[in-house]
């Protein structure tokens, strides 16, 4: 099993669409980016964070 990591940020750069969003929260899992998801609540591994 990889480690995963969650990271909280107040602002990310989407480059693909050329936007700055806020907030976001990146999974990270191993050494890749798993998801980055824009909602202030995300529900992983059977708990909110």
């Amino acid at each position: 099993m990889s480690d995963r990591i969650v990271l909280r940020a107040a602002r990310w750069v989407d480059v693909v669409a050329g936007e700055v969003r806020s907030p976001a929260t990146i999974v990270v899992e191993g050494n890749r980016i798993a998801s980055v998801d824009s909602t202030e609540a995300t529900f992983m591994g059977g708990c909110w964070i």
